[in-house]
């Protein structure tokens, strides 16, 4: 059974991280962001996939966010076409570490896309037993379910934080979901090339969480802040020296540094 429509339409192979942000690097010729997870480090074509939504359901998540974002993430280069997109309006807040930019008054963003990728890749890691990734929604999976597929709408308990990092601090990497602890409610974090996403769902998320929050805030906030990007910067480095480099991992590596002109 497909668990997006609930249907017994057969299901096609699902990737837990959108399968259109593998393509647009390999169709660029580009190299591809790093993999990380369950000690491990790979490079993208070790995809995180399975057999798991229907291809109508498969398509309303390709549309409804997934292809729209892809195409403007980092790279190795530090080309970020959303950061640049983003930053061609003045931020509402700029203090401390801190950048808040008004997705609803750039007419560039599309912030429906962004928070239907983000929610989509955390409600896959709940209904899944992936390798890496997997999280517990509990009772909030159906209503993310249903906004998600039915059109129904945005739960109230639940809310998601978009972040991104300055292209020259970006962590080009892939992170699936995992559980950040904090007392208030459920949080969830993973990474994309340049982004980080969190959501938090319990009952109680209140007005403080919903500031920050791209869909219950109507300015649609997209932020940018020092601590969350250095505690990337921080797995990023932890992850390389503590995990298991995989060979796929070291060719890949030598490549990198053969294309980006640098040396071990």
């Amino acid at each position: 059974m497909c668990p997006g429509c609930l249907s017994t339409s057969d299901c096609v192979s699902s990737h837990l991280v959108a399968k259109s942000i593998y393509k647009r690097y390999l169709r660029a010729g580009e190299l591809g962001p790093v993999k990380m997870a369950n000690g491990k480090i790979w490079p993208t074509d070790h995809q995180l996939q399975a057999k798991l939504l229907c291809f109508r359901c498969e398509g309303i998540l390709s549309r409804k966010g997934e292809d729209w974002l892809a195409e403007r993430l980092c790279t190795w280069e530090r080309s970020f076409p959303l950061f640049e997109t983003l930053t061609k309006f003045a931020p509402e807040v700029s203090e401390d570490g801190f950048s808040l930019w008004s997705g609803a008054k750039n007419p560039e963003i599309d912030c429906d896309a962004i928070a239907h990728f983000a929610i989509g890749v955390f409600w896959k890691a709940s209904v899944y037993a992936w390798t890496a990734g997997h999280i517990e929604l509990g009772k909030y999976a159906e209503p993310i379910r249903q906004w998600l597929f039915d059109g129904g709408q945005f739960p109230t308990k639940v809310t998601v934080r978009v972040v991104v990092s300055l292209p020259e601090n970006a962590q080009i990497i892939l992170a699936p979901p995992y559980r950040v602890t904090r007392a208030n409610a459920h949080w969830y974090c993973f990474y994309i090339p340049g982004m980080a996403f969190e959501m938090g769902v319990g009952n109680l998320i209140g007005d403080e969480e919903k500031l920050v929050c791209l869909m219950h805030n109507s300015l649609r906030p997209i932020i940018r802040t020092d601590e969350l990007t250095g505690r990337i910067q921080e797995l990023g480095v932890r992850t390389f020296r503590e995990s298991e480099q995989t060979q796929s991992y070291e060719r890949f590596k030598a490549k990198r540094n053969r294309l980006l002109g640098r040396s071990g």
